[in-house]
């Protein structure tokens, strides 16, 4: 509804204005509802940018840093649907399954391998990441480290 629509229906509502197309009570809700309608579109945007399924711009940008996701240029239904997944891990799931989610969660495709004797288990990230990147997720995968293990990160078999 245009905020034009709103005010009218409003107005005629009350049934004590005679609204009438092109009378001056129409003429003065159409100049109110010309800068209302501004306030209407920019509340439009930031509804929109505040919910990951419908965020494009800045919203999607601002939740991606809030949840420290890892990005490199994919389409909007990618980088949502690896938010959404990033947004869903919890702590207390535990589990190889549960670490490669988590990895998947920051868009990355890896490898996992355990070593129960020596408590040891080898994440091998198989994703091309650039080399700056790679320091920022090392330390977010470190974070996903089971207690009883130590975690050791590589990138396409190379550690850094």
């Amino acid at each position: 509804m245009t905020a034009y629509e709103s005010i009218k229906n409003k107005l005629s509502a009350t049934e004590i204005y005679d609204i009438k197309q092109g009378g001056l009570i129409d003429a003065e809700i159409r100049a109110y509802a010309v800068a209302l309608q501004v306030a209407y579109d920019k509340v439009d945007v930031l509804l929109r940018e505040c919910f990951v399924q419908t965020a494009e711009s800045y919203g999607l940008e601002q939740l991606e840093s809030m949840a420290r996701t890892y990005m490199n240029g994919d389409t909007l239904e990618i980088r949502r649907n690896k938010l959404i997944n990033r947004l869903q891990i919890n702590p207390s799931i535990i589990g190889k399954d549960a670490l490669k989610k988590q990895v998947a969660s920051l868009g990355l495709e890896c490898n996992i391998t355990e070593n129960i004797a020596e408590s040891k288990i080898y994440v091998d990230i198989l994703t091309e990441v650039a080399d700056d990147k790679k320091e920022f997720l090392n330390a977010e995968l470190l974070r996903f480290a089971p207690l009883h293990f130590i975690m050791y990160v590589t990138f396409n078999g190379v550690a850094i």
